[in-house]
């Protein structure tokens, strides 16, 4: 049996020599032309395919565990790294053949790997053939296994003969990838089509650190003859790689080096995405967003890509944003809202807060005795503070997730309360009128804010993700934000803020935030604010650069057709500045009836 099929895997491993000039990545012998001269690849059941949003899949719990057996330890008879044409492809040793294989996963059989390889693109934003709910990655990587008792050109006629582990790459901005660096180095051996050179490396360096997270479905090989043979498994956690890495990919040349007048740079081979049509994906973890996802402010799991896992965070109503100048018609002072008669109330009390680092940023709850609590001002209701946290830059040029007229703060603090109808940020976080929060910008100073001591010097025993609570006690909400704030009828006074209906700036994003947005600052001392970029995403162990929370901001959404309304009137112009009921708006309260509101910040919501 096993001469039979080595024999197979060696006349077609896939992308034949003799093929090399039959079909291409562009023009005439491009992907939209295979299909004239491969019928097959016009089929129902094509590959790639774009992974869909979480509520078109289909959990199927008969996905389990993987069994990988041979994947590690393959030096012995090293795997044959090839340029052919088409792609970097890396080949089981003849010798070694049914040494490396896989189980489970849902699988029925055993599947015999025979090679992998690389689908890339001419820059980052591109390259691989799947994407992910629309999102392209720069690498794709191709395990490719035939099933036990067939030879290739056998499985291609069997609906399940072929079974391949996609697997994707993203880049990383910090670093190269120490595990695919000798495949890297040795790209420069096989420059030009017709290379190849053994290559001691298991396979396993190029796998994922988890896999029991994964998408399957039924589609085809995605060059032709685009048979529709292949059960795909697509895997949820990604390998990163570096820009350098990935030039070297580009570098590859599809001709051979005598060819000079026709020689191409082999710096893009993805088919695009085929229609779905009526096909199930399915996954193989029973949640909505992966385990193995955790969102944070850099690269792949950074801001950017938040709405591919909590879709809210891409709607029309988001936060942070940009305050724009008073003049334009986005800004509204509407008197009859009333926001002027915002009250802090108890806020120049005494409380306790527990301090924490949930490795997103520094927390400070507070204590329900405390009885801090806003209202009036537009508020439907009396809003109980809950607890208090903080956004910062890895300079001192930005970091504050709000700007105004395009100014950035380097720090940003956020105040959470929740309407005292529910019985806490839990069960407020999904209502309506659940929320309200407020923001004051922190600015950077020579000298030191003594009423931020306390908590700088407390940063040390939070410095870890998950450290246990801290307690502080004497805090006073006016002396570390303001003093003048007004706390009822008869004490202190109205300070500017701006008010405007937004989100969430943390995953899930939920749009149901009412934002009040301080105007006055509070200066805070630079040497105090580089403290907080000290603590750490990390749980414990040495504390390196790389594990720091540098920054945690989300940048500024869109305002779309939504107003930004003035608790005072700034406009400079001659416009009417009592605005009626505006769109997407506020609209003004009435007698009898109270303004609703749903406040902010950025309520966290603890999935680390």
């Amino acid at each position: 049996m096993r001469p039979k099929l080595i024999f197979a895997i060696n006349i077609a491993l896939f992308w034949g020599t003799t093929q090399a000039a039959e079909w291409t990545y562009g023009g005439h012998t491009g992907p939209s032309h295979w299909k004239d001269h491969y019928p097959k690849c016009g089929g129902l059941n094509q590959s790639p395919i774009d992974l869909p949003v979480d509520s078109s899949l289909t959990y199927d719990s008969s996905l389990g565990n993987f069994n990988f057996t041979g994947y590690r330890n393959m030096t012995t008879n090293p795997p044959i790294l090839s340029n052919n044409g088409h792609s970097v492809q890396l080949s089981i040793n003849s010798t070694s053949i049914g040494n490396t294989y896989m189980t489970g996963g849902g699988l029925q059989g055993k599947y015999i790997a025979i090679q992998l390889h690389f689908h890339w693109g001419p820059a980052s934003n591109n390259g691989s053939e799947h994407t992910f709910r629309g999102h392209e990655f720069p690498l794709e990587l191709h395990i490719v296994h035939v099933k036990e008792g067939l030879t290739v050109e056998a499985a291609k006629n069997v609906t399940d003969g072929l079974a391949v582990l996609g697997i994707f790459f993203v880049v990383d901005p910090n670093g190269h990838n120490s595990d695919i660096q000798p495949l890297v180095e040795a790209l420069s051996n096989i420059t030009y089509y017709g290379r190849s050179r053994p290559l001691s490396l298991d396979f396993s360096c190029l796998m994922p650190h988890h896999v029991t997270e994964f998408y399957r479905y039924m589609g085809s090989l995605t060059t032709p003859t685009c048979d529709e043979a292949v059960l795909w498994t697509l895997f949820e956690d990604k390998i990163t790689i570096s820009e350098a890495q990935m030039r070297q990919f580009r570098a590859l040349y599809n001709t051979n080096e005598n060819e000079t007048e026709h020689m191409m740079p082999l710096e893009m081979n993805f088919r695009p995405v085929q229609p779905r049509y009526n096909r199930t994906v399915m996954k193989s973890f029973d949640t909505s967003v992966p385990a193995s996802f955790h969102w944070g402010y850099h690269g792949y799991e950074g801001p950017k890509n938040w709405p591919l896992y909590y879709p809210e965070c891409g709607n029309s109503s988001q936060s942070p944003i940009n305050i724009p100048d008073p003049d334009v018609p986005d800004m509204v002072f509407d008197s009859s809202m009333g926001l002027d008669t915002l009250t802090f109330n108890n806020y120049d009390q005494a409380f306790i807060g527990n301090m924490s680092n949930n490795g997103h940023s520094l927390q400070i709850d507070i204590d329900p005795s405390a009885n801090l609590f806003i209202k009036n001002g537009g508020l439907a209701g009396t809003f109980r503070a809950a607890h208090f946290h903080f956004h910062w830059g890895s300079s001192l040029h930005n970091g504050s997730e709000h700007t105004i007229k395009e100014q950035s703060y380097p720090m940003e603090m956020h105040i959470v309360h929740y309407n005292d109808k529910y019985g806490g940020i839990a069960e407020a976080a999904s209502k309506q009128d659940g929320l309200a929060v407020v923001g004051f910008f922190v600015n950077g100073s020579e000298e030191n804010n003594t009423y931020f001591s306390t908590i700088v010097r407390a940063l040390e025993h939070v410095k870890y993700r998950n450290s246990p609570k801290y307690e502080i006690n004497d805090l006073r909400l006016t002396y570390i934000t303001n003093k003048d704030l007004r706390l009822n009828d008869t004490h202190g006074k109205h300070l500017t803020f701006y008010r405007y209906k937004g989100s969430l700036t943390t995953p899930g994003c939920a749009e149901t935030v009412t934002w009040t947005v301080m105007e006055p600052t509070i200066n805070m001392g630079t040497s105090q604010i580089a403290a907080f970029r000290d603590l750490a995403y990390k749980t414990k162990g040495t504390i390196t650069d790389k594990d720091k929370i540098s920054e945690n901001y989300r940048p500024v959404q869109p305002l779309n057709s939504r107003n930004v309304y003035m608790s005072l009137n700034k406009k400079t112009t001659s416009r009417v500045t009592t605005a009626a009921k505006p769109t997407g708006g506020y609209a003004a309260a009435t007698s009898g009836e109270a303004l609703l509101l749903v406040p902010i910040v950025a309520i966290w919501v603890f999935t680390m």
